[in-house]
């Protein structure tokens, strides 16, 4: 009799400790799953968010090549030299449209130094008027003579501008630039290229305004998400709200040439390979919990 209580207490002892090993066992599984899972996406959010500032950075060295392009021709020379907006214009009239229609190019125009709009290619019947209060990329290519290129902001919203000094004879005689919008446009073209869904708001008078989106099934991330409490910080969410767990997301600052936040930008990722990885992991730390237990049963069994 003594001895069966003996046996009956190591049994349950023995089938305790299983049960503990096994507990523990089971959530380290689950956890390192989970952490992976984490991991993995973090990682794949910094990379879409690359992949976008890339596509931002492509279209300023486009227009700023085309910018360079254009400095750099002779009879463009000779014409700001002269002050000979006529011959600009008819020099460029033409190629403005084609690289509208093409290129989706929404500004091209020569500036007098120190920011005076000398010619709008894409408007030329407005000219003549100080930039100085508000475009601050104007002023510094003016002023430091050399290629410039990045965001800003502008009566048409933000522009994705690439600029150049022109000189002849060694003076300075103003500059050329070339502007895409960061518009609806961009936001597709990123889209159809990288697969990712995405949204742009620009700061405007009235707060942030959305400019641009792909998001699927007319998902609104300026209700999902506060913000502008998101303004200066780059945020992720491994799970984007009222998604049902089907998309992931990271929120960053969208930055002018002097490092000042303009806008925001939403990217979202398919968490579907990433849920099922975590579904899997989940299955592998209950079929280790449910192993370790049969186990520990068959043990007390035959002892």
């Amino acid at each position: 009799m003594l001895k069966l209580k003996i046996s009956t207490k190591f049994n349950s002892l023995l089938f305790g400790g299983a049960l503990i090993s096994a507990i523990a066992v089971a959530g380290t599984v689950a956890t390192l799953s989970t952490r992976f899972v984490s991991q993995a996406m973090q990682d794949k959010l910094a990379s879409v968010e690359m992949q976008f500032q890339s596509e931002l950075t492509a279209s300023q060295r486009a227009a700023t090549m085309l910018a360079l392009l254009t400095a750099e021709q002779a009879s463009v020379k000779q014409a700001m030299a002269a002050g000979n907006r006529d011959a600009l214009a008819r020099e460029f009239g033409g190629a403005f449209k084609a690289l509208k229609g093409t290129f989706d190019v929404r500004q091209f125009q020569f500036h007098l130094p120190p920011a005076t709009a000398f010619l709008r290619v894409h408007k030329p019947e407005q000219f003549g008027d100080d930039l100085s209060g508000f475009r601050k990329t104007v002023v510094q290519v003016n002023s430091e003579k050399t290629l410039l290129s990045g965001l800003e902001g502008g009566e048409a919203g933000i522009g994705i501008r690439g600029l150049a000094p022109i000189a002849l004879d060694g003076n300075h005689v103003g500059s050329v630039e070339f502007g895409l919008s960061l518009h609806s446009g961009f936001v597709e073209k990123f889209t159809k290229s990288n697969g990712y869904p995405a949204a742009i708001f620009a700061i405007g008078k009235e707060g942030l305004e959305q400019i641009g989106s792909t998001l699927p099934n007319g998902l609104d991330a300026a209700k999902i998400f506060n913000l502008g409490d998101l303004l200066s910080k780059r945020t992720t969410f491994e799970t984007m709200p009222e998604t049902e767990g089907a998309l992931a997301g990271v929120v960053f600052p969208v930055l002018d040439f002097s490092n000042n936040t303009i806008g925001l930008a939403v990217v979202a990722v398919d968490r579907a390979r990433y849920n099922e990885i975590a579904s899997t992991g989940l299955w592998a730390a209950a079929g280790v919990f449910a192993l370790m237990l049969l186990i520990a049963a068959a043990i007390s069994l035959i002892s």
